[in-house]
């Protein structure tokens, strides 16, 4: 889809004036123009009504109709079209939005900047304060308190301290959020410019106890001074949070959730063990996906990344062939980066990544996967009942294949049953 752009929202603006509305571009566009900052996207408001949006354009989308808001589709792009609320002022538009800084009004053909709420002085200061009382507007939309913390840990800004207070004493009333719109904001904060301000203001706002209780539970729980002299499992990850760059949805939650499973794997013989916890933190990174909605693709590569951290650290002692079938998952570019900041956010020793980097680009530049010589419906028709262990038969085959023990199809049917015959 087409970025939207300045040229168009403008010319939004002038159609619905030119048809006797006013009209203005408005909140998170004027805010980010004032910080000489690329917008995302544009909005404008407008005293047009909804049936008189979707009249002046060719292409709209009723997204909230019912709250008097409109997609306009121009080049490809959505341009969000609102109906003034409040009072159907701009003023009155302006005294209900969330914060100061995204209540500022421009006019394109002056270049005029409108500001009823305060905003260009909070601008200067570098603080997010509530439109009025922080409480209405936390109880008109309870998400916005998650939109105070991205806001702040994006635009590393502080918190009026009355907004925050509202925001921390109201912080329960994010449970009758749906968790699609949860999950979207956490995406934004976590993959955002500064994740760690962002977990850093959850977790003081008592919200990360609500929202992700398995990512609090981490605090406290020591590590082996030798291996991690950063401190315990919670220091660790947010340290290693702190070393991203620009991540993906994947790879920011992969490293938030990938030592989940450390609290409940914990033992202390000679010294501190997490045996198992990496397929325990998948199945809580699991659970926490299921819990926030997030897609099928999602949920595995995030549980992947979770499972497999451990492996890239052992990458020295595997044999070939399971070397090569790691370096050949989709995901491994992720694994790789959370290996990197795994390992500086610890000891500090990047030898492993190096290696891994170099087989990576070796193996790539060698030409594209081969195709699998078997999938599961030819172990479905070998007479195997599907289950977990299909992934450990379809791994073994490509690793005997990459070690030349298995040419082709026929050679891997005969060494499956010989193999795992038992097994169906």
């Amino acid at each position: 889809m087409p970025a939207p752009s300045r040229l168009a929202a403008d010319a939004i603006v002038r159609v619905l004036r030119q048809a006797g509305y006013e009209a203005y571009l408005v909140g998170g566009c004027v805010r980010d123009l004032a910080l000489n900052v690329s917008p995302q996207d544009f909005d404008v408001a407008t005293s047009a009504p909804v049936d008189a949006i979707r009249s002046l354009f060719p292409q709209t989308v009723p997204v909230g109709a019912a709250f008097g808001t409109v997609l306009v589709i121009d080049g490809g792009a959505p341009y969000q079209v609102s109906t003034f609320r409040g009072d159907g002022t701009a003023i009155g538009d302006a005294l209900r939005r969330d914060f100061t800084i995204n209540a500022m009004f421009l006019d394109p053909e002056t270049g005029e900047v409108i500001d009823f709420a305060g905003g260009r002085e909070d601008l200067a200061g570098r603080i997010v304060r509530s439109v009025g009382s922080a409480e209405d507007r936390f109880a008109e939309d309870p998400v916005r308190i998650l939109r105070m913390v991205r806001l702040a840990a994006a635009l590393r800004f502080s918190i009026a301290e009355a907004t925050e207070k509202a925001g921390a004493d109201m912080a329960s009333s994010l449970s009758s959020v749906s968790p699609e719109r949860v999950r979207d904001e956490l995406v934004s904060i976590f993959t955002g410019p500064d994740p760690v301000r962002g977990l850093d203001l959850l977790d003081r706002l008592g919200i990360l106890s609500l929202l992700l209780p398995e990512v609090e539970e981490m605090k406290g729980v020591a590590q082996p001074p030798a291996y991690h002299p950063e401190g315990d499992v919670y220091a660790h990850t947010r340290l290693a949070l702190s070393l991203l760059k620009d991540p993906s949805p994947v790879l920011a939650f992969g490293v938030l959730f990938h030592d989940l499973g450390k609290p409940a794997a914990m033992t202390v013989t000679d010294r501190i063990h997490f045996y198992g916890h990496e397929e325990k933190g998948a199945e809580i990174s699991r659970a926490i996906c299921s819990r926030l909605k997030f897609s099928s693709a999602e949920t595995e590569n995030v549980c992947l990344l979770v499972r497999h951290h451990g492996d890239l650290c052992r990458a020295g002692e595997m044999r070939p062939g399971k070397l090569a079938r790691m370096l050949d998952r989709p995901t491994f570019e992720e694994e790789l980066e959370l290996h990197r900041v795994d390992a500086l956010a610890g000891p500090g020793d990047l030898s492993t990544w190096e290696f891994l980097k170099a087989a990576h680009e070796a193996r790539r530049a060698a030409g594209p996967p081969k195709a699998p010589l078997l999938t599961g419906r030819h172990l479905i028709e070998m007479g195997f009942a599907p289950g977990p262990i299909f992934r450990e038969i379809l791994e073994s085959v490509e690793e005997e294949r990459e070690e030349g023990r298995i040419a082709d199809a026929e050679e891997a049917r005969a060494w499956v049953l010989r193999q795992f015959g038992s097994a169906r």
